[in-house]
Parts: structure tokens; C-alpha cells; sequence
């Protein structure tokens, strides 16, 4: 019988559009937040709690040759993830409901610096608990961040289901015995969730 669900936050519950991101700092401090391709590599060691938000963006001012206030940086970069982030009020209700009848958990690969925004937005209200990857320095491409959480929380495998919008993370969860949802759509859920007697 489901007792917990365990939640992904981005790509459920919030869209970031990240060329627009990048867009908006490029105009207002001229710093991308993007090399061509992909991600710099320190945004990772950020993502795991490497590094802090001041090294991050001290890294990133470095990497472009910048001379913007790092201060600057940070409000800039704030305000342009704020103003290109869609967040999901349906998923915001259907989490209030659920919380409920059943114990909430988000499991997020985020750094510290999304995570005190998204938490000003409202968006961890509804978890019980909240395990982000830059505090627990694993991302949700290992087993062992689902191993952890379930022995954290003393929880067994069975009486939870996850709920993500990558196949790699469901199937990883699935390799531990953690019931899996692939997060498409909103409906979708619903119907998915009512299947599993949610």
C-alpha cells in the first residue's frame, strides 16, 4: 500500500526555459550562463555542494572575463529565472491534496542558490521532507540517493512511489524497488496516480 510519494520539483511542478535565462543575463550584465554547448563544468560541483553560490558565480565571472559586481550577477541572474520559470498551479493543488492522505517527499537535483528561491516561491509548502543534491552531494543518476532517502526516512521501497520527468531517474528508482510514474503531463498523472489506487 502507497504511503509516501516522492516528488522531482523541476519539469512537475515548474518549467525553466533556460535560453531565455541566458538571454536576459546576457542583456543585462553580458554574462551567459551557458557555454555553446551544455553546462560549464563547476555548475555540477555547484549542483553536488562543491562549491558555494559566491565561488559559483565568482567562477562564472572568471570563466567569461567579466568585471560586473558579483552582487550584480546574482540579482540579475535571480530576477531572469524568476521571470522565465512557469510554474504549475495544478501540480501545486494536486500536491496540497495528496498531502492529505499520504507523506510528501521531494527529491531535486538543484544547488543552493534555486533552492532559496524556489522556497521563497512556495514551491517546498507542501513536502514533508526535501532532499536536495547539493546538500546530500548526489544527483538522482546514482541509486544511492533513493538508498539514502529510504533509510533516512525509514521507509520501505514498496510503499512509495516516484514521480519524475526523466526516464533515467524512474528507472533508476525502479532498480530499487521504488514504484515509478514518468511525469508527461498533468492528466496524465492524475490517471496514472488513480491506476496505482492514488
Amino acid at each position: 500500500m502507497i504511503k509516501t510519494i516522492i516528488f522531482d520539483l523541476g519539469g512537475i511542478f515548474f518549467e525553466v526555459n533556460w535560453e531565455e535565462v541566458n538571454k536576459e543575463l546576457v542583456n543585462k550584465v553580458n554574462v551567459p550562463i551557458f557555454p555553446k554547448e551544455g553546462r560549464y563544468e563547476f555548475y555540477l560541483d555547484f549542483a553536488l555542494g562543491k562549491i558555494s553560490s559566491k565561488e559559483y558565480f565568482d567562477k562564472l565571472l572568471k570563466t567569461v572575463n567579466s568585471s560586473v559586481k558579483r552582487e550584480n550577477l546574482k540579482k540579475a541572474y535571480k530576477e531572469a529565472y524568476i521571470n522565465n520559470t512557469k510554474i504549475n498551479e495544478n501540480m501545486l493543488k494536486l500536491a496540497k491534496e495528496l498531502h492529505k492522505r499520504y507523506n510528501l517527499i521531494c527529491i531535486t537535483n538543484t544547488n543552493e542558490f534555486h533552492k532559496k528561491i524556489n522556497e521563497s516561491r512556495g514551491l517546498f509548502k507542501e513536502f514533508d521532507n526535501v532532499f536536495s543534491s547539493f546538500e546530500l552531494g548526489k544527483i538522482k543518476n546514482t541509486k544511492n540517493i533513493f538508498i539514502e532517502v529510504l533509510e533516512k526516512l525509514n521507509l520501505n521501497a514498496e510503499d512509495c512511489i516516484f514521480i519524475d520527468d526523466k526516464v533515467e531517474n524512474i528507472e533508476i528508482a525502479r532498480s530499487v524497488g521504488v514504484n515509478s510514474i514518468l511525469f508527461k503531463y498533468f492528466d496524465q498523472l492524475v490517471n496514472e496516480l488513480k491506476n496505482n489506487g492514488i
